[in-house]
């Protein structure tokens, strides 16, 4: 982040960024930027394969988790240098990308080594049954939570009772578990709006919604609009 604040939803966690925040975001993620200021401004390297590394050393990478640092000054001038090599290489007229992509490669490393030195330093922090049990269910809905939107389903996994699952989750979060399955929901159907030519049936068939006409209700209470005014907007 280079100037201003915004806030994004994330994989359905709220993440506000300032000034100096760096966020990594592993393949798979699901992001939507809900509220950004007047001045706000980014560099985006967004990278869909890195000829000349190995599978296998990628893999090691472990690229699964969500990174969100607030950056040191030292550590703000290293990936600010790394960012300014991978665009002069990309700017030359004929760009060497296993150069670039043992950049990026180095970059990845480097935060992920910020991010485990925190989370080194944060271990001793006792985590709580209700913070583990909030964890479990965030992962369970970013798996199922699109099609699957009965409470027992989730209690059933976490071998709790709806209720005690229901009080856990807005005891963390200060939403309710059909809050969470809506935000899902919601953003899983905004997507498939945006980004494919599905017809109404076929969208409210992949989200399980019995036919359209209860997609388009369920949408237009959630969002204020139908979904087809969303496609066109």
């Amino acid at each position: 982040v280079i100037r201003g604040t915004a806030t994004y939803n994330i994989n359905f966690v709220d993440y506000t960024v300032h000034e100096r925040d760096f966020l990594f975001t592993p393949p798979g993620t699901v992001i939507e930027m809900t509220k950004m200021s007047d001045d706000y401004a980014v560099e985006v390297l967004v990278v869909s394969n890195l000829p000349g590394i190995h599978r296998q050393d990628i893999e090691k990478l472990k690229l699964f988790e969500v990174i969100y640092l607030s950056l040191t000054d030292e550590e703000w001038q290293r990936n600010t240098t790394y960012f300014f090599l991978i665009a002069q290489q990309l700017q030359r007229s004929n760009p060497v990308l296993e150069a670039i992509s043992h950049l990026v490669v180095s970059m990845i490393m480097d935060i992920q080594n910020t991010w485990q030195t925190l989370a080194t330093k944060q271990a001793l922090h006792y985590v709580s049954r209700g913070e583990e049990v909030f964890t479990k269910f965030l992962n369970l809905i970013r798996q199922y939570g699109a099609t699957e939107r009965s409470i027992p389903f989730y209690a059933t996994r976490l071998a709790l009772t709806p209720n005690h699952l229901s009080a856990v989750i807005r005891q963390q979060s200060g939403l309710s578990v059909m809050d969470w399955l809506n935000r899902i929901t919601v953003m899983e159907a905004k997507i498939l709006l945006k980004h494919t030519s599905l017809l109404m049936y076929e969208i409210a068939e992949r989200l399980h919604f019995p036919e359209a006409t209860a997609f388009n209700r369920y949408f237009k209470k959630q969002t204020g609009i139908t979904p087809l005014e969303y496609r066109n907007k």
